[in-house]
């Protein structure tokens, strides 16, 4: 199940989430800030948001080619849970250019991806960010909705 939320639609404020600083020491968390990808930044985009399970803390400690690698992994499974059923019905497969992007994707580089992750037990969100896609197949023009 997922719920899609329109650009400039979300108040992510209210999920607490924490800022990546560039002072906090750890490398992982230096590299997301320097990403410029924030929940400000996620804001001004569509939003796709859907419950995922993984270790909250580790997520914290691994390395930052890890995060990207774990964006990665969140846009492929929103592309299974409903991109690629909108893509097929909603869209003009021939045509690359009309594809919507990949979620995550940001509209100002789309190498560029970020994710907000939000632990409810915690009451509080983080945000992973970075260059997660190597190559664009898309120009975002989007579907026929």
């Amino acid at each position: 199940m997922a719920a899609f939320y329109p650009r400039q639609w979300t108040d992510l404020s209210i999920l607490n989430p924490l800022p990546n600083t560039a002072d906090s020491g750890s490398l992982r968390e230096l590299c997301n800030a320097a990403s410029g990808v924030d929940a400000d930044l996620i804001e001004d985009h569509a939003v796709i948001a859907f419950p995922v399970s993984f270790r909250w803390e580790t997520l914290w400690k691994t390395s930052y080619q890890n995060n990207l690698e774990f964006i990665r992994q969140l846009s492929e499974r929103a592309d299974r849970i409903c991109f690629d059923a909108m893509r097929f019905h909603l869209c003009r497969l021939a045509v690359p250019d009309a594809l919507p992007a990949r979620a995550g994707q940001l509209d100002s580089n789309q190498m560029m991806a970020g994710a907000l992750l939000y632990n409810a037990a915690k009451q509080e969100a983080r945000v992973l960010g970075g260059a997660a896609f190597t190559h664009i197949v898309t120009v975002a023009l989007g579907c026929r909705l």
